[in-house]
C-alpha cells in the first residue's frame, strides 16, 4: 500500500481552510524529501486519536517510517557534525602565538642583561636571583665583554650549577642596560612549544645602548640561543605590558606615543592584538594620562581576575606610622614630596581596573619623576610549580613598606621570595625588568614527565663567533 499525497483539505488528519497558507506548500512537501518526515510524524503522534487516522497509518508502507527515520539520524547526525567543526576551529583560533602571559605556567628560561658599566649594581642582584630560582630554570646572562668575566665566573659560577642547571653567558659587544624586558617580548602556542619573540624598534630618542639591545635578540637567534623572531611595526616596550590569559595589558602613553587618543585607536588596538595574540586593554587615567612611563612599575595583573595598583599616598602613611621614621634607609623616599595629580591618576586606574571585573588591591609605591626611578612592589615574578604560588619580590630594606607588600602578597595566596633591589631600582626598574621571563611551561602540562637532561654553562664569545662549554662533570 502506498502512502496518499496530502491535499489542501487534509494535514495531519485536521481539515484547512481553503484560504490557508499550506495549500501553496503541500506541492512541496509532496514532492520532496520532507513527505517521508510527514508519514512517520504523522503515525506517530496521530495514529491512535481517531478511527480514520488508525486506518490512515494501515495504509502506509512500512519502508516511508524507516525513510522518515533516517531522515531524521541524518539531521541530527549533521548538526552534530557542524557543532564539532565549531568547537575545533575555535580550538585552532586558541592556538595561534600568543604573549606570556604573567598570572599562570612554570618559569622556564629568564633572560638577564649585565652591562660593563653597571656590573657593580647588577652583580648582587642577579647572585640573589640565581639563588631564588629553582635549578631546572635556564638562564641566559648577556654581558657587554668580559671586562668582568674572571670576576663574575669566580664569584657566582656555583649559582649557575653546571650539573643540572642549563646557562648560557653571551659577550656580545654591544652597550646594553640591566633592563633585558624591554627589547624582546617573548609569545608561545597554548602548549609552550611553538616559541617566537616580537622585537620592537628603538625609538628615535634612544641612546646606543638601546639601539644596541634591539640587536641582541638576532645575535642570540643565530646563535641557537632564541627562537624564531619577528619586528614589530610599531614602538612597544615590554616593561610598558602585563598580560593574563584574557587580555594584554598596555600602557595608555602608548596611544601618545603614536600621536593617537583612545577614539581614533581602533586600528593600532587591532594591529597590537594581531601580534600579541590577545585583546588589548588601555590602562589610563582621565584624559589617556599615566602617572609613569611604564605600566609594570605601578600595575600588577593577579591570578583570578585580581589586580595591584600602587599608591603613593598609602607609602606615605605606612612611614608616618612606623616607629622607625629616622631610620637612613627611609630618609631618601621620605623626602620625596606626594603629588596630589599623581595619586588622582592611580585611584581612577583603581576604578578603571574595577569597573573592568577585577578586584583591585592597593599596595605601597613611591614615585619619583624627577630623578626617574620608582619605588615599587609591583614590579615582580610570578612563578606557578607543584601547585605553589610565588612571587619574587623586591625589598628595599624599608621595614615598613617591605612587610605591608611581603604580608599583602601572602594575603593573596603566594609564598613570597624576597630581593634586595637597593642597587638597582634608582637606575629605573625593578626584578621584572631586570629579568626577562622568555619561557614558561603551562600548568597542565606540568605533570608531565620532565625531560632529564644534563646540565651545562658555555660562555660565547660574538666577536669571534666561538663558545667555551664547561661540562657538567667540572
Amino acid at each position: 500500500m502506498v502512502a496518499r499525497p496530502l491535499n489542501s483539505s487534509d494535514w495531519l488528519g485536521f481539515p484547512l481552510k481553503p484560504d490557508s497558507s499550506f495549500e501553496i506548500i503541500l506541492p512541496v512537501l509532496n514532492k520532496s524529501c520532507l513527505f517521508p518526515v510527514h508519514c512517520f510524524i504523522d503515525g506517530l503522534f496521530f495514529a491512535d486519536s481517531r478511527p480514520k487516522l488508525r486506518q490512515r497509518k494501515q495504509r502506509l508502507n512500512r519502508k516511508w517510517y524507516q525513510l522518515g527515520l533516517v531522515c531524521l539520524l541524518s539531521v541530527g547526525m549533521g548538526l552534530l557534525l557542524y557543532t564539532h567543526s565549531l568547537s575545533e576551529e575555535k580550538t585552532t583560533l586558541d592556538l595561534r602565538p600568543h604573549t606570556l602571559a604573567d598570572t599562570s605556567g612554570k618559569i622556564e628560561e629568564v633572560v638577564i642583561n649585565l652591562p660593563s658599566d653597571l656590573s657593580q649594581e647588577t652583580l648582587p642582584v642577579l647572585e640573589q636571583l640565581l639563588r631564588l630560582l629553582p635549578s631546572d630554570v635556564s638562564v641566559k646572562v648577556c654581558c657587554t665583554d668580559d671586562t668582568y668575566l674572571d670576576g663574575f665566573m669566580n664569584d657566582c659560577r656555583w649559582l649557575f650549577d653546571p650539573k643540572r642547571r642549563h646557562s648560557d653567558i653571551v659577550l656580545s659587544g654591544l652597550k646594553l642596560t640591566p633592563w633585558a624586558r624591554d627589547r624582546r617580548i617573548p609569545r608561545t602556542d597554548a602548549y609552550g612549544r611553538a616559541r617566537s619573540s616580537l622585537i620592537p624598534p628603538p625609538k628615535p630618542w634612544h641612546g646606543a645602548d638601546r639601539r644596541d639591545e634591539t640587536r641582541l635578540p638576532f645575535i642570540m637567534h643565530q646563535l641557537d640561543l632564541a627562537p624564531d623572531y619577528e619586528t614589530l611595526p610599531f614602538f612597544l616596550d615590554g616593561g610598558n605590558m602585563v598580560s593574563d590569559e584574557d587580555r594584554v595589558f598596555i600602557g595608555g602613553n602608548h596611544l601618545e606615543m603614536h600621536g593617537l587618543r583612545k577614539s581614533n585607536a581602533s586600528e593600532l588596538k587591532e594591529m597590537l592584538g594581531h601580534f600579541l595574540g590577545r585583546p588589548v586593554f588601555f590602562v589610563h587615567g582621565s584624559g589617556g594620562k599615566v602617572p609613569w612611563s611604564h605600566l609594570d612599575m605601578f600595575f600588577t595583573v593577579l591570578p583570578g581576575k585580581r589586580a595591584m595598583v600602587a599608591s603613593h599616598a598609602l607609602a606615605k602613611s605606612l612611614m608616618d606610622a612606623s616607629k622607625l621614621n629616622q631610620a637612613s634607609s627611609m630618609e631618601l623616599v621620605q623626602s620625596i614630596m606626594l603629588n596630589p595629580k599623581t595619586e588622582v591618576m592611580l585611584d581612577e586606574i583603581a576604578q578603571q581596573l574595577g569597573r573592568l571585573g577585577y578586584r583591585v588591591t592597593r599596595v605601597a609605591g613611591i614615585p619619583n619623576p624627577e630623578q626617574q626611578w620608582f619605588l615599587t612592589y609591583n614590579n615582580v615574578l610570578m612563578d606557578f610549580r607543584e601547585n605553589r604560588s610565588i612571587v619574587i619580590l623586591p625589598h628595599y630594606g624599608i621595614p615598613c613598606l617591605d612587610e605591608h607588600a611581603r604580608d599583602l602578597y601572602t594575603s593573596l595566596g603566594f609564598e613570597v621570595a624576597p630581593i634586595n633591589v637597593r642597587s638597582i631600582y634608582q637606575d629605573g626598574g625593578a626584578i621584572r625588568c631586570f629579568a626577562n621571563v622568555t619561557r614558561r611551561k603551562p600548568g597542565w602540562l606540568e605533570k608531565s614527565d620532565p625531560l632529564v637532561t644534563q646540565g651545562y654553562l658555555r660562555v660565547h664569545r660574538v666577536g669571534i663567533w666561538e663558545h667555551l662549554e664547561i661540562s657538567s662533570q667540572d
